[in-house]
């Protein structure tokens, strides 16, 4: 859970995460270039790295402001800290080669979830090679997992970004998600109920709100 700007220190928002992992993590509010460079001013030597989604999914969709992303690139560099993209949920979703490729952006890691595995338990992780070398059988940093590489996730998610790959593919989920917007809008103000909708072409959330959500 993000804490209240740069003054405080990340705080755990569930059972089971040690306070002592919390402390060691710096939030700072979505899209706010200054309590960025205040975190980074403050405590910018000891960052590792900067992890952002840089299409914001955890709490709705919500695009970055334009100069956002990259400011994190250049006050990343700035300070040495690499610059991690969590696309767990943005990775294909609204371009093929995720929210990274469709903003003109590339991160030095990226996270992404279970739509390589075509909704099926996997996960994958990759980046810059000089990086990535450091991985086992290259490098040091053993890492692995019960649901490696499995079959059946594998043949599933090959599947569904064969399907991605389908011309006009994302411009139907555009046209589906404009569809399901527009009927959302008209059912809230036939019943008088004030909502706003942040919609990225097929993905959309709904807030019970007149203020934008950004």
């Amino acid at each position: 859970a993000a804490g209240s700007g740069p003054a405080t220190l990340g705080s755990p928002d569930s059972a089971g995460v040690p306070q002592t992992v919390a402390t060691e993590v710096i939030t700072v509010p979505y899209n706010d270039t200054e309590h960025l460079q205040l975190a980074m001013e403050k405590w910018g030597e000891e960052v590792a790295a900067i992890l952002v989604e840089p299409i914001v999914g955890n709490f709705g969709m919500v695009m970055p402001k334009p100069g956002f992303l990259e400011y994190i690139h250049k006050v990343a560099k700035e300070y040495g800290a690499l610059v991690i993209y969590d696309e767990v949920i943005t990775a294909f979703r609204f371009h093929y080669g995720g929210a990274q490729d469709m903003l003109g952006l590339t991160p030095d890691l990226t996270a992404m979830g279970k739509i390589i595995g075509g909704g099926l338990p996997i996960g994958a992780y990759g980046g810059r090679k000089e990086i990535m070398d450091f991985v086992a059988p290259l490098g040091p940093a053993y890492q692995a997992g019960t649901m490696a590489g499995n079959p059946a996730s594998m043949l599933a998610g090959i599947a569904c970004l064969e399907v991605l790959q389908t011309p006009g593919v994302y411009e139907e989920m555009d046209r589906l998600g404009a569809m399901l917007e527009k009927g959302i809008l008209e059912a809230a103000e036939r019943h008088g109920i004030t909502v706003t909708v942040n919609r990225i072409k097929g993905a959309l959330t709904v807030y019970f709100t007149d203020q934008k959500v950004e």
